[in-house]
C-alpha cells in the first residue's frame, strides 16, 4: 500500500474506486447498482447451493501496529520492498534504522511498547506515519474508539472456515470463526448472519439481527413494498462464539422498497422463534449523533465496520480497508465502540429509526406476539461532545 494512501483512504473495488466519505452519504445516495443478487431471490438456491469453501485465512497483514498518540494517530507498516522505500504521508521520507527497533521521527518520542512494535517489524524497512485528525481530543467518540481497535496480528477475514455441504440448504453451513479477525470479542459480532437461502454469494443479503427475534435486510430489489408470504419459511443461519450453527426461518417479512417520495430502503424479517442467548443482537446509534460527534471533519481516520460478502470486514481506515461491490448493499455498518459493534445502518440502505420500530411492532402484533419485548436497544451517545 502506498504511503499517501494514508492521507486520501480510498476503497478499491472491482471496476472502480469510491471514496471512503462518500460511503457515508450513502444512506442518501445509493452508490450500489439495483440490479443486485441478494436474499430470498428467486432462481439463485442452486447455484449458491453448490459446494463452496473460502481460501485460507491470512493471518499477518501490513499493518504492524497503530497507537493514538495526542491528536495523532501512528501506524507502523511493513514494507514489502526492500529496493523501494515509501514516502511518509508529509511527503517527505521518515529515516529508519532497520533491524535496530526504533524509528526515527522528531514528532513524537517513542516509548518501549512502541520500539517492541517497530522490533517485530523484523528486517523489513519501515515508516512511521503521523495523522492528525478532527475531534480527537479527551472524552470525545473518537477517542473511545481508537482506544478499543485492536489491529496487531488481527485479519479482515471474518470466517476461518465456512462451507456450504452438498444438500445445503438442506443440511446446514458450516461456519467457524477466525478468533483473529478485527471484530472478535465484540458484543454484537454473532448478530451477523452470511449464510442465508437464496443468497446469490456468502455473505450477500446478510440479515442482521436487531432484536431477539427482528432481522435486518435492504429493501431496494427485494420487491415491491409490502408483505412478502412467498418468502415465508426461508432459512437463516447465525454462529455463536462456539460456532454452534442456529437456524432460523422466516415467519414474516416486510419490504421497505425506496419508493418515490420516501428514503426508507430496508426490510424487516421476523423469525418463528427467538434466537438464543449465544446470538447477541446488536444494539444502534441514531445516525444524527453518530455524525455529528464522529462522521465529521476527517473521516479518513474514524473506523466503521462493515461486514461484506465472501466472509470479509472492513474497518474504513488506512491498512484496513476492503472493496465492497454489488451485492453488498443492505450488510451492516457498525461503529466499534469499545468491546462493541453497534448498528448505524445498512451499505447505501437506512439507518435504524422509530418508523422501523414501528414496522417490528407491526410484524409483532400480527405473529401475536407483545411488541414490548423486541424493542431496538439504542445506545446513549449524549455523554460525547459535539463538534
Amino acid at each position: 500500500m502506498r504511503a499517501n494512501s494514508l492521507r486520501n483512504s480510498v476503497i478499491m473495488q472491482r471496476g472502480g474506486v469510491v471514496s471512503w466519505r462518500m460511503l457515508h452519504r450513502a444512506v442518501a445516495v445509493r452508490l450500489i447498482p439495483t440490479v443486485v443478487v441478494g436474499f430470498c431471490l428467486a432462481g439463485l438456491a442452486s447455484s449458491a447451493a453448490e459446494a463452496a469453501t473460502n481460501p485460507p485465512v491470512l493471518l499477518v497483514t501490513n499493518v504492524v501496529a497503530q497507537r493514538v498518540v495526542g491528536d495523532v494517530i501512528q501506524t507502523l507498516l511493513r514494507v514489502t520492498s526492500d529496493t523501494q522505500f515509501p514516502a511518509a504521508v508529509n511527503g517527505s521520507t521518515l529515516p529508519t534504522q532497520t533491524g535496530s527497533g526504533s524509528v526515527q521521527t522528531d514528532q513524537v518520542n517513542i516509548n518501549t511498547n512502541w520500539a517492541a512494535a517497530v522490533e517485530q517489524a523484523g528486517g523489513s524497512e519501515v515508516m512511521l506515519a503521523t495523522n492528525p485528525f478532527a475531534g480527537f481530543v479527551a472524552g470525545s467518540l473518537a477517542k473511545a474508539v481508537w482506544a478499543g481497535f485492536q489491529t496487531n496480528g488481527r485479519s479482515t477475514r471474518m470466517w476461518e472456515f465456512w462451507q456450504l455441504p452438498a444438500g445445503w440448504p438442506t443440511n446446514p453451513p458450516v461456519l467457524r470463526w477466525n478468533t483473529n479477525n478485527l471484530m472478535w470479542g465484540r458484543k454484537g459480532m454473532t448478530a451477523i448472519s452470511q449464510v442465508c437461502q437464496g443468497m446469490g454469494a456468502f455473505g450477500q443479503g446478510a440479515p442482521t439481527l436487531l432484536t431477539r427475534r427482528h432481522a435486518y435486510v435492504r429493501g431496494h430489489s427485494m420487491g415491491v413494498t409490502g408483505l412478502h408470504p412467498e418468502r415465508v419459511g426461508q432459512r437463516v443461519w447465525y454462529c455463536t462464539r462456539d460456532n454452534q450453527v442456529i437456524e432460523r426461518k422466516v415467519k414474516l417479512i416486510l419490504v421497505r422498497a425506496r419508493d418515490p417520495g420516501t428514503i426508507a430502503d430496508y426490510s424487516i424479517i421476523l423469525f418463528d422463534a427467538d434466537l438464543p442467548a449465544g446470538i447477541e443482537p446488536m444494539r444502534v446509534a441514531d445516525p444524527a449523533k453518530v455524525r455529528h460527534k464522529y462522521q465529521f471533519g476527517d473521516q479518513d481516520h474514524k473506523p466503521i465496520f462493515m461486514a461484506l460478502q465472501g466472509g470479509y470486514v472492513s474497518a474504513g481506515v488506512p491498512g484496513w480497508t476492503v472493496g465492497f461491490s454489488g451485492g453488498d448493499s443492505g450488510d451492516p455498518m457498525m461503529l466499534p465502540l469499545p468491546g462493541e459493534l453497534v448498528f448505524i445502518g445498512g451499505i447505501t440502505t437506512s439507518p435504524p429509526s422509530a418508523a422501523m420500530q414501528e414496522d417490528m411492532d407491526m410484524l409483532s402484533r400480527k405473529a401475536g406476539l407483545d411488541p414490548r419485548k423486541y424493542q431496538m436497544q439504542w445506545v446513549n451517545l449524549d455523554g460525547y461532545p459535539d463538534f
